[in-house]
């Protein structure tokens, strides 16, 4: 089997099975959108892409409430976090394959992320916080790497830290790239987002230089997918 008939039978799977009750695209779909992130966030806001892509970025947005009661040890997770190139600008991508899929716990830590959120002061509470209480220290290490390699946080060798008062705060960007939503939750959304439709993504897809048969694969079943919802299947 060669690669494009494998991505070719890979996509079409996806695509019998999002309509199967407890199937979640979204989870299998991410390693396509991994493929052309940056591209799409590029080409959607003119501004050139780091290459660190950092997916299920943790966010701990209980720290921006005033319930002294609430752990701010937990964290929520975005889906990609993606930083322009001179690292200015951080794009907080969630990924939406359907549109029944929209949480109202989720947009309101993303509303809250869009207004409220610092990312270095983010950074400093994972690792004085999330990182002092976490069995998980081996991947938070892996996580503080990447940082190191934006030069968001500094690595003595023994602890890490967040660069000096001086440093640029990336401005925070909350994008959803989703199929077309009901003028209601589009208007809901765009009040603290922007919003990356797939009929925007499939134009980017069909334009880059290069165009290769997995950009035209994946296209394709954008398309289906953005006319047919999960669960409306039309063979």
């Amino acid at each position: 089997m060669d690669h494009a008939t494998a991505i070719e039978s890979m996509l079409k799977n996806l695509d019998k099975w999002r309509h199967l009750p407890k199937y979640q695209l979204e989870r299998r779909a991410d390693i396509f959108f991994g493929l052309f992130i940056r591209d799409i966030i590029s080409c959607r806001f003119g501004h050139p892409t780091h290459e660190i892509i950092i997916p299920e970025f943790p966010y701990c947005n209980n720290k921006d409430t005033e319930d002294d009661d609430i752990d701010t040890n937990t964290t929520v997770n975005f889906d990609y976090v993606i930083l322009s190139k001179d690292c200015s600008l951080a794009y907080i991508v969630e990924l939406k394959t359907d549109t029944n899929s929209f949480r109202e716990k989720q947009e309101t830590y993303l509303e809250r992320a869009s207004k409220k959120m610092d990312f270095m002061d983010n950074i400093k509470y994972l690792i004085e916080k999330v990182y002092t209480a976490t069995k998980q220290k081996g991947k938070y290490s892996h996580l503080f790497e990447l940082l190191v390699k934006l030069k968001l946080l500094s690595n003595n060798g023994k602890t890490y830290e967040p660069p000096n008062e001086k440093v640029l705060r990336p401005e925070i960007q909350v994008v959803y790239i989703a199929p077309r939503m009901k003028k209601e939750k589009l208007k809901v959304i765009s009040e603290y987002a922007k919003i990356i439709s797939f009929q925007e993504v499939i134009g980017i897809l069909e334009n880059l230089e290069n165009i290769g048969p997995v950009e035209a694969l994946f296209a394709d079943h954008l398309r289906r997918w953005d006319q047919i919802p999960a669960g409306a299947r039309n063979d």
